[in-house]
């Protein structure tokens, strides 16, 4: 090959290199332009979900009603607000009992459990999630009933809670309890041991106590000494509730749990009640209850064997004699 050849060859490749190192520079300036546009794309999506997209986007939606990521937060804060509270009265309630082992024991179990819920963070915000559809659920259900909450009611519970009662301190009222009052025959209370109880001529039950044990002993009466009434207590004003309120909001905006979502938690609270207690108006106090004994054979024949001696004997003597079921065969075969 000629020099002249040689030079144009040598020159050839130096310009193909050229060209190869230019093109390999220009993707790879591409690649890094990607790069960084994903990652710029990736910063800038935080951000944006951090300050717009995360107060937009429901965390939930219950039949079409959606329930914003804003609100659940306030309100993971606010009940582990409640449980920290929770866990300063118990552990303050404990100090007083810290000498008795079984209650020390006791308030420890309750104050483990507390401590277990807040340290589950999942979990906690599980539950928080459930009870919030939970509430949407039963306001749906209150509105079909036509039940809902007015602003006074969220108001008075405020007042409630801060001990303000501008119309009042309210009179405690007992509330009946029912408990079953089942007339018990004979064989009953054979079956129970009951006291026995006789009548006297006029009818009248009596106990088969002793008469001297039923005679009541006269005691001396002493005079109650007379009280001197203490200084009258300073009244709560509406001024003082106020103060106290605004108290109570500063101290949950340093939560970051606003008055908004607060009302919002305690409109839930209410309509939750009302709707319950709408539910359950209809419910019987009473029911009517079958207390049930049993003497347990292996066959039918047999059964028919016991059906015939209960005829002429005590059903409590043959269930001793003859029932399988040792755990109630010698009580009659009482199954509660």
């Amino acid at each position: 090959m000629s020099p002249k050849n040689k030079e144009v060859t040598k020159r050839n490749l130096h310009t193909h290199h050229l060209a190869k190192t230019k093109k390999q520079n220009k993707l790879l300036l591409i690649s890094f332009i990607i790069t960084g546009v994903v990652i710029i794309g990736l910063v800038g999506y935080g951000v944006l979900h951090a300050t717009v997209l995360k107060s937009v986007i429901p965390v939930a939606v219950v039949n079409g009603q959606k329930i914003e990521n804003q609100y659940y937060e306030a309100r993971v804060r606010f009940d582990r607000n409640q449980y920290i509270n929770q866990f300063q009265y118990i552990y303050s309630i404990s100090q007083l009992f810290a000498d008795d082992q079984n209650s020390a024991d006791y308030y420890q179990q309750q104050l483990q459990q507390i401590i277990s819920k807040l340290e589950d963070v999942e979990s906690f915000g599980e539950m928080v999630l459930t009870n919030i559809i939970n509430d949407e659920i039963i306001a749906m259900q209150g509105k079909e009933m036509g039940i809902d909450v007015s602003e006074s009611e969220i108001d008075a519970l405020f007042q409630e809670i801060l001990n303000y009662f501008p119309n009042g301190t309210p009179t405690p009222q007992p509330q009946p309890t029912s408990y079953p009052t089942p007339t018990l025959s004979k064989t009953q209370e054979a079956i129970l041991n009951a006291p026995a109880v006789a009548e006297n001529e006029g009818g009248e039950a009596v106990s088969s106590e002793s008469e001297a044990e039923a005679t009541p002993v006269p005691t001396e009466t002493t005079a109650m000494p007379t009280l001197v009434p203490g200084p009258t207590a300073t009244a709560f004003t509406e001024t003082m509730f106020t103060e106290l309120y605004q108290s109570y909001l500063s101290d949950l905006n340093t939560k970051n749990v606003s008055e908004k979502y607060l009302r919002k938690i305690f409109y839930h609270y209410l309509l939750n009640q009302k709707v319950f207690e709408a539910l359950i108006a209809d419910v019987p106090r009473e029911v009517e209850q079958i207390w049930a004994r049993h003497i347990l054979v292996t066959s039918e024949e047999e059964a028919n064997d016991v059906l015939a001696r209960l005829a002429a004997e005590e059903w409590a003597d043959v269930a001793s004699e003859v029932s399988l079921d040792t755990s109630n065969k010698n009580k009659g075969g009482d199954l509660g």
